[in-house]
């Protein structure tokens, strides 16, 4: 039980845990919360609003969206809100890789 426990806590910390996952989410929660927002107050007319957060998603959601199993106007927000997570996982694991001591990213010499 604690094993699995641990391996959820590493999960989540390398999801939410670092800088610049969490910078990552909020900018995704922000086109979110902006499309939410354009389609309440414009109504149909902000139709393109909901573009944006499947953008800050890519290509995870454009991946997730192409799937033949997934009707897309059905299921945008769990698609957009999935494709955040694994993005951001990403990114945590990118950051815990780039920040090891030894491990730092040089630029080649010219």
């Amino acid at each position: 039980m604690d094993d699995n426990l641990g391996s959820a806590r590493k999960i989540v910390a390398t999801t939410v845990g670092n800088r610049a996952s969490a910078v990552y989410l909020a900018i995704v929660f922000a086109g979110l919360a902006y499309a939410g927002i354009a389609m309440f107050v414009y109504g149909p007319d902000a139709a393109m609003a909901g573009v944006v957060p499947a953008l800050l998603t890519a290509p995870t959601s454009l991946a997730l969206i192409g799937l033949p199993i997934v009707e897309a106007h059905a299921n945008g927000l769990v698609i957009v809100i999935v494709a955040a997570l694994v993005n951001s996982t990403a990114i945590g694991l990118l950051a815990r890789r780039l920040g090891r001591p030894g491990r730092a990213m040089t630029l080649p010499h010219r």
